[in-house]
């Protein structure tokens, strides 16, 4: 944290353009597109650290690995796919749509899951959580990256929006937690995983129909 500070002193950061502060809350609560942005955020929390909390004791408790090996293939290259995905999105979006690679996310965060609620062979699990980080890379920066589509340049939006992404960030985790506790089976974790990123792409894909018919 502290090499980032000073190194976060040299990033050059540029002013907002015009003297507009962009919508103000109470016209934000009173779109729909607001809420569609709300509840995407809050599903790629939850994609994401549903699988990042509970890879490691799934690896140990659930496939029977050690310790090292749970944490190495687990979390460890969750993170290290999830790194290599964003840089990729950064190169692919200027050539591919957002849109595909938002929705593409989606569908490979559900194959993730499936991956590793239902594959008979521990590394193929693992193999999954891997998946996972790739597909989850996009998902908030790429909420991010499509709000000016649609909202002026607001710092009220962001803020709301990363309260809503990190209310996903705990929701997730511990509702996967809860019912587990109450299966007895670690597995329904990751059940429950995949009901966020089929949500966030049905979402999608009714943000962008609105698009489309409203002609933006």
């Amino acid at each position: 944290p502290l090499i980032n500070a000073v190194i976060f002193t040299k990033v050059p950061i540029p002013e907002l353009a015009g003297k507009k502060s962009g919508e103000r809350s109470r016209d934000l609560f009173k779109t729909g597109k607001f809420y569609m942005f709300i509840l995407l955020m809050v599903m790629a929390g939850a994609s994401e650290m549903t699988v990042s909390q509970w890879a490691s004791s799934f690896a140990e408790e659930g496939l029977g690995v050690s310790k090292t090996v749970g944490d190495l293939l687990g979390p460890c290259l969750f993170a290290v796919l999830m790194g290599t995905g964003r840089i990729l999105s950064a190169i692919l979006v200027k050539r591919v749509p957002l849109k595909l690679i938002m929705c593409g996310c989606c569908v490979l965060c559900i194959i993730g899951y499936g991956v590793i609620v239902f594959s008979p062979i521990a590394e193929l699990s693992l193999a999954g959580c891997a998946i996972c980080g790739f597909a989850v890379s996009n998902m908030w920066p790429g909420v991010y990256s499509l709000a000016p589509e649609h909202f002026q340049s607001s710092v009220k939006l962001f803020s709301y929006m990363a309260f809503a992404g990190d209310i996903g960030c705990l929701l997730g985790p511990s509702i996967g937690g809860t019912l587990s506790d109450i299966t007895g089976n670690m597995k329904s974790v990751f059940i429950l995983g995949c009901v966020f990123p089929i949500i966030m792409l049905i979402t999608l894909i009714a943000l962008f129909n609105t698009k489309k018919k409203s002609g933006v």
